[in-house]
């Protein structure tokens, strides 16, 4: 097979008739058909190497963007008025790693969703950020307040390298009776 970025698996499945399965170079997991998509955390390369002996911390941010999904999926059931924002929030609810902060929640929108539409996009904030701000008006499991802020533009890298995206092995299924 060949070994792809992420993002080029999806042309390759367009352009390759025997495209069938996925593989993750770093967790070794198999994904059939389009279920790479939903593939958004990955092993850690400490826990790779160490096995069962891992110890790994406790994921900090998982409780706030769960809490950050549940406000997204809420945003979704509560508009029913208009249907292409429905539509449209209904499509980031199927993601679970929807950025919290406005900026990169744009940003997000514009390059996942392929949505040019801003009006559209910035409509879709305003009902997730409404619904954030009532949940916090109750006291129910509040999203930490600083999401509204804006994020900073051309910040480097807090180690001062660039990052590399993940890699994923595809593994053809070629037919070999003909």
């Amino acid at each position: 097979g060949e070994s792809l970025k992420k993002q080029k698996v999806d042309q390759h499945s367009y352009t390759c008739s025997r495209f069938s399965n996925v593989s993750c170079i770093d967790c070794n997991v198999t994904f059939e058909g389009k279920d790479f998509r939903k593939h958004t955390k990955c092993v850690s390369e400490a826990q790779r190497y160490q096995g069962h002996l891992y110890q790994g911390e406790k994921e900090k941010g998982l409780h706030k963007q769960n809490t950050w999904m549940d406000v997204v999926r809420e945003a979704a059931e509560r508009c029913k008025n208009n249907g292409s924002l429905r539509g449209l929030l209904v499509r980031i609810a199927e993601y679970d790693n929807v950025p919290r902060k406005r900026a990169k929640f744009l940003n997000f929108i514009k390059n996942s969703l392929r949505t040019n539409n801003a009006s559209l996009v910035e409509q879709a904030w305003d009902a997730i950020d409404k619904v954030r701000q009532e949940s916090a008006a109750e006291n129910t499991p509040v999203v930490n307040d600083k999401c509204t802020q804006p994020a900073r533009e051309n910040t480097p890298p807090k180690n001062g390298k660039s990052q590399k995206r993940k890699k994923y092995r595809l593994r053809l299924c070629v037919d070999t009776t003909a």
